[in-house]
């Protein structure tokens, strides 16, 4: 499998944040632990983002230009991942709350005061052609509005 550029775990965090921000921000605890499919996806939405933060471990020139801290992303995504049945739904419902707010504005500077858009551009044209194809709108809607704001 080809090496992914960087650009395309942030496309990947930036989507899964807007995903869990339409399907999980606005619900009450109860909604939140009470609908199983809604709790799952947000679940694997954190797992993308914590494993697309892993990755971008690797590219220093991009975790030195921001605040972002990539390393608590990627424990949580551990947390998730491996001790499922201990996460605790209340302080998953705080963190997008108060965290992935944060971290999407952070993400969403990142990409605007990067000199060089072309690579990023790149990322986010190649990954709304396959959510084209795939028919999610939804995402295609996020990722032509980062494109915007990018500029």
């Amino acid at each position: 499998m080809p090496k992914r550029p960087p650009e395309l775990f942030l496309v990947d965090m930036l989507i899964s944040i807007d995903r869990i921000n339409r399907n999980a921000a606005t619900l009450s605890l109860n909604e939140f632990v009470s609908d199983e499919n809604i709790f799952a996806a947000t679940m694997r939405e954190f797992e993308i983002i914590g494993e697309a933060a892993r990755n971008i471990l690797r590219f220093p020139s991009i975790v030195k230009r921001s605040d972002i801290e990539w390393q608590k992303i990627v424990d949580f995504r551990n947390l998730i991942a491996h001790e499922y049945f201990g996460v605790i739904p209340s302080m998953v419902l705080e963190i997008i709350r108060e965290d992935v707010p944060v971290l999407e504005k952070d993400l969403l500077s990142l990409i605007k005061n990067k000199r060089d858009k072309t690579q990023i551009i790149q990322a986010i044209d190649d990954t709304i052609e396959e959510l084209v194809q795939m028919n999610r709108q939804e995402s295609v809607n996020c990722l032509k509005d980062i494109k915007d704001k990018s500029n």
